[in-house]
């Protein structure tokens, strides 16, 4: 290894240390790396990319760069903070612990205790059709799975889990990487298997459900970009993966995914970053939707600072989380579809502190954020409008480990 490479190598590493949270998952990583084994895959899988990426990343982050190249992610006069309002007065549910038990709170402050095995810790709640979904892992056991919860009837053991899960928007449909690394769709409340299909060599991880379509992708812990595929469930089929390795974080209900491609130029053509929202095919995530396409460093750079692009109810607009590698920080903006589809990039700034991360959109015109990992609870929560101001939450104090939760078609 030269210098120069041992130097980037030590930056990234210091980078590492300073962005890595304690719990994360397959899509929640700063794509611009973690540690050099990052950079050392990519530059395996592509080394024309992953040289001018490095190149990019050294001028930057290790030697300064061009400050006029590299205008900070975040707000420089963000819009003014505004007091905290009850999550029931905010329209949102909260799920937290009162004597040992998960108690659920709805927006018009109706409180229910969920009926679960006294030996579950539990992970994760979400409101479904017709009950409540439980993640959660049994006590002394290393396996997690999930649980159903019905309202006015018994709990249900829906599945041993091997990796991630997500719910359609309707609340209808459930799609889950079980043990064996199959994913399987279940349709909500009945429980009832619709299809099964095993996708990659490995373990799949769900990005979303948009009605007969489920979109998966090969895994990254690291945020390095993958192969993505459409699972198409009216007819079992699963769509040629992408061509080129891609960041897809979020499905919108009309199946819009932002996507994120950095070309490479061995592959033919010139070294390029776009940054677009595609519409599923029923056999293919598209790759040449319209969108913000750049050549030069800092647009290239602007795409790889994206960490998650989730995409409102709506479709037209993006929470993003953008890393700033000069201030070691991401920082939550929004950007319209509209801007991507004509190729500009104008993010607007939000006042979600630094390092927040987007949760879920709960309606919309807004969406939850964080100031740790989803599944952390008791977390500090905050709800931002598409106008940029962010609303600290104020959860009930009878509740240990509270937390805002997501509710998809009732709960």
């Amino acid at each position: 290894m030269n210098d120069l490479e041992q130097r980037l190598s030590e930056s990234l590493v210091r980078r590492a240390q300073t962005v890595l949270e304690p719990v994360f998952t397959a899509d929640d990583v700063v794509h611009a790396g973690r540690s050099a084994v990052v950079r050392r895959r990519v530059l395996a899988a592509s080394g024309a990319l992953a040289a001018v990426v490095a190149a990019v990343l050294l001028a930057t982050n290790v030697l300064g760069g061009d400050e006029r190249a590299l205008p900070p992610v975040g707000p420089t006069s963000p819009p003014s903070s505004v007091a905290p309002t009850p999550p029931s007065a905010a329209g949102l549910t909260v799920v937290g612990f009162n004597n040992g038990k998960t108690v659920t709170i709805q927006p018009n402050g109706t409180r229910s205790t969920l009926d679960l095995p006294p030996d579950l810790t539990v992970l994760d709640v979400i409101g479904v059709s017709g009950g409540w979904l439980v993640h959660a892992r049994a006590a002394g056991d290393q396996s997690h799975g999930l649980w159903i919860v019905p309202e006015g009837a018994d709990t249900v053991h829906v599945v041993d889990l091997e990796g991630n899960y997500e719910v359609s928007a309707d609340g209808r449909t459930l799609a889950a990487v079980v043990v064996g690394g199959e994913v399987v769709a279940y349709e909500l409340p009945s429980l009832q298997e619709r299809r099964r299909i095993r996708r990659f060599n490995g373990q799949p991880f769900v990005v979303g459900i948009a009605d007969d379509l489920v979109l998966l992708r090969e895994p990254s812990s690291d945020g390095a970009p993958t192969k993505a595929a459409v699972w198409n469930l009216a007819n079992n089929l699963m769509g040629p993966p992408t061509e080129n390795n891609v960041n897809v974080w979020s499905l919108g209900s009309g199946g819009q995914a932002p996507v994120a491609i950095v070309t490479d130029p061995a592959t033919g053509g010139q070294m390029r970053g776009c940054l677009s929202v595609a519409t599923l095919r029923p056999d293919a995530l598209p790759e040449n939707a319209p969108g913000f396409c750049a050549t030069d460093e800092s647009g290239i750079l602007t795409v790889l600072r994206v960490r998650r692009a989730a995409i409102s109810p709506g479709g037209d607009q993006l929470a993003v989380e953008s890393y700033d590698e000069r201030r070691e920080r991401s920082a939550v903006q929004m950007v319209t579809v509209a801007d991507l589809n004509a190729g500009r990039w104008q993010p607007r700034p939000t006042n979600a502190p630094p390092d927040n991360r987007v949760l879920f959109w709960d309606s919309r015109d807004t969406f939850v954020t964080a100031s740790r990992g989803p599944d952390d609870f008791g977390a500090p929560y905050y709800r931002c409008g598409t106008n940029g101001a962010c609303t600290p939450l104020t959860l009930p104090t009878d509740l240990t480990e509270a937390r805002v939760v997501p509710v998809y078609g009732g709960g």
